[in-house]
């Protein structure tokens, strides 16, 4: 009995996490985190996910504890938003605090950069404050600082006020 059903890329349906890999398939690097993409009222391309997937994989060097993004693509009706009709929401969880990002656009290309534009910032920020800056910016410590000043002797009493 042969099964002559076509097979479905589980890729191809928005809202089904696929784990991607490190190397695409022509060699670039794609995001190891679990990515979601999914559309309300909206049907996503394949193509769209395989674009999403490169434009994350960036993102992995400003922070390794996000392993789930879910990116969200809206379109707005409203005919007075007609120049920014296009949303797109980008939410990372992981085992620390989540991160979440929001941009509009024109199309979901330029929605979808702006909103990457923004995350990384942001991601970039939190890892700038976690790491130790050594080096001349560092300030310097109360006990250096006062290792060279001269010992005050406690058993002598102060100068007498006027």
């Amino acid at each position: 009995m042969t099964d002559n059903a076509p097979k479905v890329d589980p890729a191809s349906i928005p809202g089904v996490r696929v784990p991607l890999s490190s190397d695409g398939p022509d060699g670039e690097k794609v995001a190891a985190a679990n990515i979601v993409v999914s559309g309300h009222n909206i049907e996503v391309p394949e193509h769209y996910q395989v674009h999403v997937a490169e434009k994350m994989a960036h993102l992995e060097r400003y922070d390794d504890t996000i392993d789930h993004f879910d990116v969200e693509l809206f379109h707005e009706n409203n005919h007075r938003q007609s120049k920014l009709c296009q949303r797109v929401e980008i939410t990372g969880t992981g085992s620390g605090p989540v991160v979440r990002a929001e941009a509009r656009g024109p199309d979901f290309y330029a929605a979808l950069a702006a909103a990457l534009g923004k995350l990384k910032n942001r991601l970039r920020r939190g890892h700038d404050r976690r790491q130790v800056h050594h080096g001349h910016r560092t300030p310097t410590s109360v006990a250096q600082a006062t290792r060279t000043l001269p010992v005050a002797d406690i058993s002598t009493p102060a100068t007498a006020r006027p």
